[in-house]
C-alpha cells in the first residue's frame, strides 16, 4: 500500500531540524532551503507552526523530477498547481495532489522539489511532529 508523509503541526516546536534532515539525505548538505518539507511559523495572539511537504511513492517522484521547473508554476490567485498537462500527463495527474504550499523550487535543482520518503525528518524530528500513513488507492 502506498504511504505518506504527514505533519502534526500542534507536536511542531519550530526546530526546523527535519528540513536539514531532509536536505542532507537528498543533497547531502545542511541547507533548509533545498529541503522538501518545510515548518512555517506564524504568531497570531499565539505562536503556531504548519508543515509543509507533498510525499509521493518513489516511482511518482521519478516522473515528476523528469519535469523540468520552468514547466511548473503555482497559481496562487486559484491555489493550485499549474502544469502542460499534454506534455507531462503522468508527472500532472502527481503534482495536482499536492498542495501548492508543498511544492518547492531550488534555483539549484532543475525540477521540482517533493518528499521522496527517504523519511530522515521522521527520525530527526525530536517530537514525534512527523509520521507516515498507508494511503488506501
Amino acid at each position: 500500500m502506498p504511504k505518506k508523509l504527514v505533519g502534526i503541526p500542534e507536536r511542531c516546536i519550530g526546530c526546523h531540524s527535519c528540513e536539514q534532515a531532509c536536505a542532507f539525505a537528498n543533497f547531502g548538505v545542511a541547507n533548509i532551503s533545498k529541503a522538501r518539507i518545510k515548518v512555517h511559523s506564524t504568531i497570531n495572539g499565539e505562536l503556531r507552526h504548519h508543515i509543509d511537504v507533498c510525499s509521493h511513492p518513489k516511482e511518482e517522484v521519478e516522473l515528476i523530477e523528469n519535469v523540468p521547473k520552468n514547466a511548473v508554476s503555482i497559481n496562487r490567485e486559484e491555489n493550485k498547481i499549474d502544469i502542460d498537462e499534454e506534455k507531462y500527463p503522468q508527472a500532472a495527474a502527481f503534482l495536482k495532489e499536492c498542495p501548492p504550499d508543498a511544492l518547492f523550487f531550488h534555483d539549484e535543482v532543475p525540477y521540482p522539489l517533493v518528499c521522496k520518503l527517504k523519511l530522515a525528518c521522521v527520525r530527526w524530528c525530536p517530537t514525534g511532529a512527523l509520521k507516515v500513513e498507508e494511503v488506501e488507492q
